[in-house]
Parts: C-alpha cells; structure tokens; sequence
C-alpha cells in the first residue's frame, strides 16, 4: 500500500517534489527527503518516528511544533506558510473532505479512505459516496474505512451493485484491509447487515471490526 500522506500532513500526491521525482515521500526514505544532507533525516520525521515512534504527527501534543516552524520552504511568506500549516494540522486531525452530502463524508484520512455515514441512504444517495470512496481508493491505493455508527441501510438493488460492481473493483485499487467502525447500539440494530457486508468484503480484503475511530489501525 502506497502512503500518500506525509508524517507532517503533507499530501506528497499533490506535492511537486514528489511529481516531479524529487522525492518518493518519507515513509518510503526513512524520511531522509531531497532536501536534507545525504542520510540525513528531516528534522520532523526524526522527532516524530525515529525518536518518539508515532505514525504521524497527530499523535503529539505539541502540534505544531517549533521543529514545525522552523522546516520550511522559504519561497513562501509567514502569511502563506501560517495556511499551510494549518492545513496540514487538519489533513492529520481530521483529513481532507473530498465528497459531502447529508448522507456522507468520504475524507482521505490517516492514509486510508474513510466513509462516514450520517443517515440511511439509498440508490443514488448511497452510490454517490460509494463511488467517491472509490474514486481515492484507486487514486492513493489506500485501504477502507467505513464508519456506520449513525446507521446504515441495505436496499435490495443497491446490495447487488455493491457485491456484482463496488466491491470488485475497488479489489483492483490496492486495497488490503477494510474496517467497520460500529458502536454497541447499531451492533445490536444493523450488526446482522454488516455481517453480510463483512463476508462479502472478506472476499477480497482483509476485514476488521473496531468501536472507534483510535482503534483503526491498531
């Protein structure tokens, strides 16, 4: 699996360092990036992984920190750089919304596809976000998280989309591991309903159930 988002909230797809060969992005170097003395770690990836062995900056109390402030591009001034940075605080906290309706969100999440669900959807309510959710997957060949804790619906056409359409092609991206975020409650409304999904998904992934959000990856 590709990881397209930087330990400091950089999405290296964008990014024309990256584009342009001059980096292959710091999980794959060990963070030692264009831009650093040879076998040199960035300064962020030293503190964040190396030295306190988060995935990402999220995981510290002190973001953003000096150490932030201080690796900077120095084309841009302290206005652009400031909208920079917190743009990138907001790509790690809360990733970046890509789809949104009042039927779902589909964000690029802690390098994964994240699909949250506020009410029950169906046909092109549903396949709208599906579809987007998707769209990223293909495009960051990143895996799935899907958060049905507001609830979830099976309509019977759009049951068949998914398992004859959706989920094959979304096998095709890159994809290993899915997620189901549910809460007890909604494990008790629509646990038998996931389930289905659950093994139809185990056919082409490697499926996980959680209760939150903390535990996606873990």
């Amino acid at each position: 699996m590709s990881k397209s988002v930087s330990v400091c909230g950089i999405d290296c797809s964008v990014c024309y360092c990256f584009e342009n060969g001059m980096c292959t992005g710091c999980d794959s170097n060990k963070g030692k990036v264009f831009h650093c003395p040879p076998d040199t770690e960035c300064a962020i990836y030293g503190c964040c992984v190396t030295k306190h062995g988060y995935r990402d900056c999220s995981g510290c109390g002190e973001l953003p920190c000096d150490i932030w402030r201080n690796t900077r591009d120095p084309k841009y001034t302290d206005e652009e750089f400031d909208k920079i940075i917190t743009e990138r605080v907001g790509m790690l906290k809360n990733g970046r919304l890509c789809f949104s309706s009042e039927y779902a969100d589909v964000r690029l999440w802690k390098n994964k596809v994240l699909l949250t669900w506020k009410k029950e959807a169906r046909f092109e309510n549903y396949r709208a976000p599906t579809a987007a959710a998707l769209e990223l997957m293909g495009k960051y060949s990143c895996d799935f998280v899907i958060d049905a804790r507001n609830g979830f619906e099976d309509e019977k056409e759009d049951v068949e989309w998914g398992f004859t359409f959706l989920l094959p092609e979304m096998a095709k991206t890159g994809c290993k591991n899915v997620w189901f975020i549910m809460n007890e409650v909604n494990e008790n409304e629509i646990g038998e309903e996931m389930d289905m999904w659950g093994t139809e998904f185990g056919k082409y992934f490697t499926v996980r159930k959680v209760d939150s959000p903390l535990k996606v990856g873990v």
